[in-house]
């Protein structure tokens, strides 16, 4: 896989922006037949992906992933991505963008109860359901009947829950919710847009209309953690994309991650992985350099 070459600076261009992509309707359809690699980039809104024909690999996060029929993926703002096609193919897909005004509140809660990488690899029957549902958007956003907005937006509600359904139960999950106080959708929200700037927990409990403090509590009752330890989680996640995507120095990397000195970077990097950010690229970079990209 080629990486990401050039400064800080450089990467920054690599991040699509709602001013680019997103009309006022706040949902896009691509229908893409990709005949060359995506490089490196992460965007500003939510991205859902479904691949109907072609083989390749994914990039997400740092981790590699088969792609082929079947695939379906969702980023977040807080997600770095790119794909590489099989030698001399094509990989035919379809790509919606929307931002978080089309989220409903307890479709969000849903899909935000845990950190984790949303890349599935469906059954032919299952691909066969989730293709038909795209093709219905893409109906919809081609022919703009009268009712097409509700239909979009209904059809992608069903696709996210689909997401979350077909995800691999992890070990200890009852497969529920955990009960969120009001508003807090919209603070998960925001933390995933924002949590490379320096935001601070007064910030966020603006967010909520809630009081520092009591945010706080509300935070840690709803999500099992506290507010910090989710801000550095999301950062840690970017961190670990950066340093396995992109030769990006580990400095530029601290601060394009939210961090605001590369010490402390260091320091909970190697809390959370055992190894400093360095020795954690030099391994990862083994792993997806023997990924047979033919």
């Amino acid at each position: 896989m080629k990486l990401l070459e050039g400064s800080l600076d450089d990467l920054e261009m690599e991040r699509l922006s709602n001013d680019q992509f997103m009309p006022p309707s706040a949902f896009r359809l691509f229908h893409h037949r990709l005949h060359e690699r995506v490089e490196i980039h992460w965007h500003e809104f939510f991205e859902m992906a479904f691949v109907v024909a072609g083989e390749g690999v994914h990039l997400l996060n740092g981790t590699a992933y088969p792609l082929a029929r079947g695939s379906l993926f969702l980023l977040t703002p807080a997600d770095f991505h790119a794909l590489e096609l099989s030698s001399g193919g094509t990989l035919e897909l379809y790509n919606a963008i929307f931002s978080e005004a089309m989220v409903e509140e307890d479709v969000g809660r849903l899909l935000f109860q845990e950190l984790s990488d949303h890349h599935l690899l469906l059954s032919e029957d299952h691909a066969s359901a989730v293709e038909a549902e795209f093709r219905r958007l893409e109906a919809e956003t081609e022919g703009r009947q009268a009712g097409h907005h509700r239909v979009i937006h209904s059809t992608l509600q069903r696709l996210l829950v689909e997401i979350v359904r077909s995800a691999p139960a992890k070990p200890g999950s009852t497969g529920k919710p955990p009960a969120q106080p009001h508003k807090l959708h919209k603070v998960l929200i925001y933390l995933h847009h924002h949590y490379r700037e320096p935001v601070t927990l007064r910030d966020v409990a603006e967010q909520a209309a809630l009081s520092p403090n009591y945010f706080s509590e509300c935070f840690r009752a709803a999500t099992g953690e506290t507010y910090q330890r989710y801000l550095q989680t999301l950062r840690l996640r970017f961190a670990k994309s950066l340093l396995a995507a992109s030769p990006l120095p580990v400095t530029d990397v601290c601060y394009a991650s939210g961090f605001q000195t590369l010490s402390h970077f260091e320091r909970v990097f190697k809390r959370e992985f055992g190894q400093s950010p360095t020795a954690w690229r030099a391994m990862v970079s083994q792993t997806v350099g023997s990924v047979n990209w033919s």
